[in-house]
């Protein structure tokens, strides 16, 4: 009797980590990713005042290499890097090519001309410098994160459908897995 009750309690353990639930809406990633980036592109847009200079065409141009250097590391980290890299195991290649890949990107938007200003320009201090590099390095790697996290999460929903199928598959063809020997 004791056996049974144990083997019922094998049986009937919830697993470790609850299984995902589906996305409610299929398709929503690529909406949200969709929404996302046009607030990011028309921000010029939001904050234009009676105060500021309307946006030019110039200044509108000048301000998209920055939102374009960010789905430039986003998609990426989405389509190749989480791929080749991540999901393979091979970490350290990951961090090496997302480091590679965000000092490219930090140098190419740097060598980009600006559009000339009325004012002349302002020295800046090496501090500043660094602080400025620094911060577009931090916005980068979240980015590269968000990427990562939003490539991961997708995977992880495709393996939790595809084990239910074989579950059902498994169920309707009347198949158990043997059990372990006591």
């Amino acid at each position: 009797m004791q056996k049974e009750r144990a083997n019922h309690q094998k049986n009937t353990t919830p697993p470790a980590v609850p299984p995902l639930a589906k996305p409610p809406i299929k398709g929503m990633g690529g909406l949200i990713q969709l929404v996302a980036w046009g607030i990011l592109f028309f921000i010029p847009f939001f904050f234009t005042g009676r105060e500021q200079q309307s946006i030019t065409l110039e200044s509108y141009l000048h301000f998209l290499k920055i939102p374009v250097s960010f789905m430039i590391i986003f998609y990426a980290n989405y389509i190749i890097l989480v791929k080749k890299y991540l999901f393979k195991k091979h970490t350290i290649k990951f961090i090496l090519s997302n480091i590679v890949l965000i000092i490219l990107v930090i140098f190419c938007i740097h060598l980009l001309p600006s559009p000339p200003h009325p004012k002349p320009p302002v020295e800046h201090t090496w501090q500043e410098i660094v602080g400025f590099f620094l911060g577009n390095t931090i916005l980068y790697i979240l980015v590269a994160g968000l990427s990562v996290a939003i490539k991961m999460t997708n995977n992880w929903y495709a393996a939790e459908s595809a084990r239910k199928e074989m579950k059902k598959k498994q169920d309707r063809s009347g198949v158990t897995k043997p059990e372990k020997p006591a």
